[in-house]
């Protein structure tokens, strides 16, 4: 079980310069399989601005990867394509590396964008 707390929550959200008090944090998905655990959580903030940040474990995919992912997603974004707003860490990447319980991760934060169309 990977425990992640509100001042880590806040933490990563003060790398993506959206400094804000956490109200509540929701896991949205959890993957555990052997020694590898990602997880996507929804934040909501006391300003009420509500934050997607994903975990994803390094045995899953690697910074490069996903940072790949985060520019694509933000050209579509720019291009008028209704996907979610990625935010840029102080480092000025999409994509950080944090280590939680001895477990590393590649983590990005996004806009929550709404529910998922269920069929």
């Amino acid at each position: 079980m990977c425990v992640i707390q509100k001042i880590d929550v806040a933490n990563i959200l003060n790398q993506y310069r959206c400094y804000q008090i956490i109200k509540s944090i929701k896991i949205l998905e959890y993957y555990h399989e052997k020694s590898s655990i990602s997880l996507i959580l929804k934040t909501k903030t006391n300003s009420h601005k509500e934050y997607i940040i994903k975990l994803i474990h390094t045995r899953y995919s690697n910074i490069e990867e996903e940072e790949k992912r985060c520019e694509f997603s933000e050209f579509l974004r720019l291009h008028d394509m209704p996907v979610p707003k990625k935010y840029k860490s102080t480092n000025g990447t999409y994509c950080i590396k944090k280590i939680f319980n001895n477990i590393c991760y590649c983590i990005s934060v996004e806009e929550y964008f709404g529910e998922d169309v269920k069929t």
